[in-house]
């Protein structure tokens, strides 16, 4: 996905699914879209492992982060396999997002003030919006502020890796390969 404003514009629609899906039971449907998304942006992709490898790495990472704060007591969701793990389309959620790292939000590449800030506003806002749809459950009085802190460490690291996985990993002749 080279254009950045499609780019978006699909994340957003993976957002929304996602959100609704898991309140209204169409969490399959959200799936699907994610793994489309996914499989779209690595097809264009000029890296295609490095992506693949940059992809899996934030899922897993991120879906780790939701389920610990679901473990400690800040955050519930709807559609939930198990109570103490984040449901599996919060991970579908963290996959799409990590493709969003180095193209409609490339602009913020090594800024990471600005994605610090921006992530410490708009991560717990995400959240938040969430919240009212009916798809998360705040549960305490401090969820938000710990996301706050969560997402303004985790935004430039997912700058800072994702450029560390272009510039070092696989630099084997992936052209050859795929």
């Amino acid at each position: 996905m080279h254009n950045k404003l499609v780019n978006f514009a699909f994340y957003q629609t993976g957002w929304l699914l996602c959100v609704f899906g898991a309140v209204h039971g169409f969490v399959i449907l959200s799936i699907l879209f994610a793994l489309f998304f996914i499989a779209m942006h690595i097809r264009c992709s000029s890296r295609k492992l490095n992506e693949v490898f940059y992809v899996m790495t934030v899922m897993i990472c991120g879906y780790v982060i939701d389920s610990l704060l679901v473990m400690i007591g800040l955050f519930s969701y709807e559609a939930m396999g198990v109570d103490y793990l984040a449901p599996i389309w919060i991970a579908a959620l963290w996959a799409m997002f990590s493709v969003t790292i180095g193209s409609s939000m490339a602009w913020m590449t090594d800024k990471y003030i600005a994605a610090s800030v921006l992530g410490g506003i708009f991560g717990p806002l995400a959240y938040y919006a969430a919240e009212k749809i009916g798809a998360v459950y705040i549960l305490t009085s401090h969820s938000l502020l710990t996301q706050a802190m969560v997402w303004a460490v985790v935004m430039p690291l997912l700058f800072f890796s994702h450029k560390k996985v272009y510039e070092n990993l696989f630099l084997i002749r992936q052209e050859k390969i795929l």
